[in-house]
């Protein structure tokens, strides 16, 4: 038989009472004010879906206050859409099961929002589900960023895939291992892309040996972070062909200045090569053609210059003497013989223009080179007619003709 406890003892047995219910409810609270500075959605509800505890976030995202929560079918708050949509998560965390999954909603006066939810059970002293606790995260800026960040990258495959150049980038791991490398890689070095992302230098192999140093060394001293990269050297393709290589590198880095990756472009600047290759074969040519040009020029000036002195010297021995002769003598039969003289002279001095104009005699008649004369020196049509025994009429007609 148990004996009846003493005053004392009930005493003791009600301060310790008093003391847990202190405890709990300092606990309470202590709760309380951790899930309300939660920014994620708490709430708690039992096995017929009523909920039983909610945070603040959770009355601002639904714009109710906690009495308008507590007690209420999840449906009620929610709204049935919504609810029937979890309904399969809420029904399998109470079987004991922990749920996570995503799902959209649109909030009072608010835009669509992404959500992640994760539902725990909640088990008494026997093992039995009584109910579960409910963490909702707002995700809509990550899902934003994810969504971002995929149309970025698509952007970027879409470009890397389409340009011509070829575009490299690298990691920091003592830049030994290549990360990306454009598809234009291939065509352009005759080398597959994997065989690259292996061995982050065999781009180097297929360099022309007179290159390969200057390559080389450029390289390494752009590794270091000291220098960009920028070369141009040739590639000896295994088709036999030879294409010239414009290659520029350059560091990225992050906000501390820190090199956290090295890229590049790589451009076939074959075709220029030979234009300009194409040019300065021309501009030799055209240099060769301007120097005989001025050759030529200057034989002719010379040729010009001896062809006048000729000239005034034959005229000078030829003609003028016997034009003076003439003015002095007054015997006819001298005057003849000297015009006789002056007339052969006169045919050997102009024999290099009867040379070389003597086609000119097949294109005139004799009375049509007269009337162009009289015509040049200033003689009426009538004046022509007169002096020639023919008729205007006829003079018109040459005249036309010349």
């Amino acid at each position: 038989m148990n004996a009846k406890p003493t005053y004392e003892e009930l005493q003791q047995r009600v301060k310790e009472l008093e003391s847990s219910e202190v405890l709990l409810s300092d606990a309470n609270s202590r709760f309380r004010h951790l899930i309300d500075n939660l920014p994620a959605l708490v709430s708690y509800a039992d096995q017929q879906h009523h909920y039983q505890l909610n945070n603040k976030a959770y009355e601002k995202w639904f714009g109710l206050n906690r009495n308008e929560i507590i007690g209420r079918h999840v449906k009620d708050v929610l709204g049935e859409e919504i609810y029937f949509e979890i309904k399969p998560n809420l029904e399998k965390a109470l079987s004991g099961n922990k749920v996570s999954f995503e799902i959209a909603i649109h909030p009072k006066d608010g835009e669509k929002r992404s959500l992640l939810a994760n539902y725990i059970p909640d088990f008494d002293n026997t093992g039995n589900v009584v109910g579960l606790f409910a963490l909702v995260n707002d995700i809509t800026e990550i899902k934003q960023a994810q969504q971002g960040l995929r149309e970025s990258e698509e952007k970027f495959r879409q470009l890397a895939e389409n340009i011509q150049e070829v575009f490299w980038l690298t990691s920091t791991d003592d830049f030994e291992q290549v990360e990306y490398v454009s598809p234009n890689y291939e065509k352009v070095w005759g080398l597959s892309a994997q065989a690259l992302y292996e061995d982050s230098r065999i781009w180097l192999q297929p360099i022309h040996q007179d290159d390969k140093l200057k390559v080389t060394n450029a390289f390494t001293e752009f590794l270091k972070g000291e220098n960009d990269f920028a070369v141009e050297y040739r590639l000896l393709c295994p088709d036999g062909t030879e294409r010239w290589i414009m290659d520029h590198g350059f560091h990225i880095k992050d906000s501390q200045g820190e090199i956290v990756r090295v890229a590049g472009i790589a451009r076939d600047i074959t075709k220029q090569k030979k234009m300009v290759e194409n040019l300065d074969e021309r501009n030799i040519q055209l240099a060769s053609a301007n120097a005989a040009l001025q050759a030529l020029l200057q034989q002719r000036d010379n040729d010009r210059k001896n062809f006048e002195e000729k000239v005034i010297f034959l005229h000078q021995s030829l003609v003028q003497p016997i034009i003076n002769k003439l003015k002095s003598t007054r015997s006819l039969e001298t005057k003849n013989s000297l015009l006789e003289l002056l007339e052969s002279n006169l045919a050997e001095i102009s024999k290099p223009f009867l040379n070389k104009f003597s086609a000119l005699k097949f294109l005139f008649t004799p009375m049509e080179i007269q009337v162009a004369n009289m015509i040049h020196y200033g003689m009426s049509t009538k004046d022509i007619a007169g002096t020639l025994n023919l008729s205007p009429g006829t003079i018109s007609e040459s005249h036309h003709n010349k």
